[in-house]
């Protein structure tokens, strides 16, 4: 309950995650392994962008921000959080990197394989500076920051120094 009505700044790594379900009932003839028949694909908010989901679901006022690469899965990520009315989502998209994403193949409840689609070079100096700019005017009115770092590139000690050194 004490995060209820709270806003809070969530920042850092988001994600895609991405689940691939089906059915297998044979094994492929050109190595031992199985076939899937796709039957299901399921989005949803990862990293960070769980981090912030979480939180609404919990009664917070949520400002998110991140970063995505220019794709198909920041298309999809945004769609997802556009559903979460408390969010309020600033993801600045890097034409430089893919939009992390995770994606999880299942057949008959057991996990298959996972299949990691990212970048974890630091963010450019230009992406670090626009990041910035939406920090300082989320935080004026926060209550709570939430760094969620997944070691992806988007947490780093410039912008971590920005958020200790802001006037609230």
């Amino acid at each position: 309950s004490a995060i209820q009505d709270q806003n809070i700044v969530v920042i850092g790594d988001v994600m895609l995650d991405q689940f691939i379900s089906g059915e297998v009932n044979r094994i492929s003839p050109e190595a031992p392994i199985p076939v899937l028949n796709q039957t299901i694909i399921r989005n949803m908010p990862g990293g960070a962008a769980n981090v912030a989901r979480n939180l609404a679901h919990r009664g917070s006022r949520v400002s998110l921000i991140g970063v995505t690469g220019n794709d198909h899965e920041a298309d999809q990520l945004e769609k997802s959080l556009s559903e979460e009315p408390a969010i309020t989502a600033s993801l600045l998209r890097d034409h430089t990197r893919p939009t992390t994403t995770k994606t999880r193949y299942t057949a008959n409840g057991q996990q298959l394989l996972r299949v990691d689609r990212e970048d974890t070079t630091p963010l450019s100096p230009a992406m670090l500076s626009e990041m910035e700019t939406h920090i300082a005017a989320a935080l004026d009115s926060a209550n709570t920051v939430i760094l969620s770092d997944y070691n992806k590139g988007v947490v780093a000690s410039p912008m971590i120094q920005k958020v200790l050194g802001h006037k609230r």
